[in-house]
């Protein structure tokens, strides 16, 4: 009796399983169409059919543009190794009975891609969104309305990564708390979790969860503009309520910030603070005293966020300026002052363009010794070990020669000597005195450039010689 009951158990949950539908996206008949029964693979999805989206290589994706449309739960890039996408558009309403998955397997890597814009588009989610759990999930909203009636898990697992670019529109999650990063990580450390905030996009968390939120502030996850702007947060006594403060500064400066080897005729340039006049809307102070730009003296109105400086930069120079950006009643929004570095007249040829050869050398004081830095300090100060210098073994006046070789044909601005500086330099003098100094374009025809007193060794750089290029 017992065991008829327990088959007749097994037999029913076995179909109860079986009959949650799947359908697969196919592109079958290759225009990209939701709505067209020709993609979907055994027919269209409709009210509690499972849908999976996904691919192990790049294939037409679906896109639901209008409609209204019912299925049960969605599969972006599921199983090992797929890709997968989903592009809502246009007023589509579309209400997923289930869970939204995105990039949930490894090995491979799974990667899945959710689109939403359109004001009137609305995606609702029964059950969670897991956005990344093994694989690397993307969230791209430009408008519309991207609601869970549960939680939204991003990063789950390690390794996994899960972006959200909040450009525009509403994502509401219904759960307190609402969202959870890397619960199911070993290593929390080794999960990506993002949601970028700008424009006119809204983050709504259920309740009073302004402490969740300061928390994914303060460790990077919620950002704005690409943490270029910050975010406000706000209880409106039902709702926490997330948005990115409206853009009053030019940020995303060129030259970046504090960026070096800058050529010496850089146009500057910087992205407008939001509704900034067209006529002189931009007001840009430049030049070599940070104080000065930082107090606003000698200010110069521009129309377009560019400036072009009157001259030539010099090289090896720093430069600071800012921008500040004119509002719509006349005010200005002072901007913050950036900086860069042009770069230098001339660069130390590298080492490994370089070999060194002697007419001889003695014990471990070979000419090798002469490039790479061997024995400079931090402070560009020599050491006195020998086995750090060249020492020729010749005891003929004149006779002694060093002859570096490049791996090309450089214009040679300048050489600096270090001249040998043993422990017995200040007794005996193994220093080069008088140098003659030969170039050649080509190994072959060697041509005079002169002769150059080489002073007696410190630790520092004794004989600068200008070459002329």
């Amino acid at each position: 009796m017992c065991q008829r009951i327990i088959s007749c158990v097994v037999v029913l949950t076995l179909c109860l399983a079986g009959s949650v539908m799947a359908t697969d996206w196919t592109n079958g008949a290759g225009d990209g169409d939701w709505a067209n029964p020709g993609n979907w693979s055994p027919v269209i999805p409709s009210a509690g059919e499972r849908v999976d989206i996904e691919s192990t290589s790049a294939m037409g994706w679906p896109t639901l543009n209008g409609g209204v449309v019912d299925c049960g739960q969605v599969r972006l890039a599921y199983e090992d190794g797929t890709i997968g996408e989903l592009t809502v558009a246009g007023g589509a309403i579309l209400t997923v009975g289930g869970e939204l998955r995105i990039a949930r397997k490894e090995p491979p890597k799974t990667a899945g891609t959710l689109n939403i814009s359109g004001k009137d588009t609305e995606v609702h989610v029964t059950n969670r969104i897991a956005c990344g759990r093994y694989g690397d999930a993307v969230i791209n909203m430009t408008g519309g309305l991207l609601q869970t009636d549960a939680e939204l898990r991003i990063g789950f697992r390690d390794n996994a990564s899960g972006k959200i670019y909040l450009g525009g529109g509403t994502l509401d999650i219904a759960a307190d708390p609402g969202i959870t990063i890397g619960d199911g990580a070993d290593d929390v450390s080794t999960v990506t979790a993002l949601i970028d905030i700008s424009g006119d996009g809204r983050l709504v968390l259920a309740g009073d969860q302004f402490t969740l939120v300061e928390t994914l502030i303060n460790n990077g996850t919620i950002v704005g503009y690409g943490g270029e702007r910050p975010v406000e947060v706000i209880y409106d006594g039902g709702n926490t309520v997330v948005t990115s403060v409206s853009p009053v500064k030019a940020i995303d400066p060129f030259p970046p910030n504090d960026d070096l080897e800058i050529l010496r005729d850089a146009v500057l340039t910087w992205q407008n603070a939001e509704g900034v006049p067209s006529t002189g809307g931009h007001r840009v102070f430049f030049g070599l005293d940070m104080n000065e730009v930082a107090q606003g003296i000698g200010g110069m109105i521009q129309d377009v966020n560019a400036f072009v400086p009157d001259q030539l930069l010099a090289y090896d120079t720093t430069y600071y300026w800012r921008v500040d950006e004119a509002t719509a009643t006349g005010s200005w929004n002072e901007g913050d002052v950036w900086s860069f570095q042009i770069e230098p007249f001339s660069r130390a040829i590298p080492s490994d363009s370089s070999v060194a050869t002697a007419d001889s050398h003695s014990a471990m004081q070979g000419p090798e010794n002469t490039i790479g830095g061997l024995g400079l300090g931090e402070d560009g100060m020599h050491s006195r070990d020998v086995t750090q210098m060249w020492l020729s073994d010749t005891s003929e006046p004149g006779q002694a020669w060093i002859r570096y070789t490049f791996d090309k044909a450089y214009r040679l601005d300048q050489m600096v000597v270090w001249n040998h500086y043993g422990q017995a330099e200040e007794v005996v003098g193994f220093g080069i005195k008088d140098a003659l100094i030969e170039y050649s374009p080509d190994g072959d025809q060697w041509i005079y450039w002169g002769v150059t007193e080489l002073a007696r060794a410190s630790d520092t750089p004794v004989s600068e010689v200008d070459l002329q290029g």
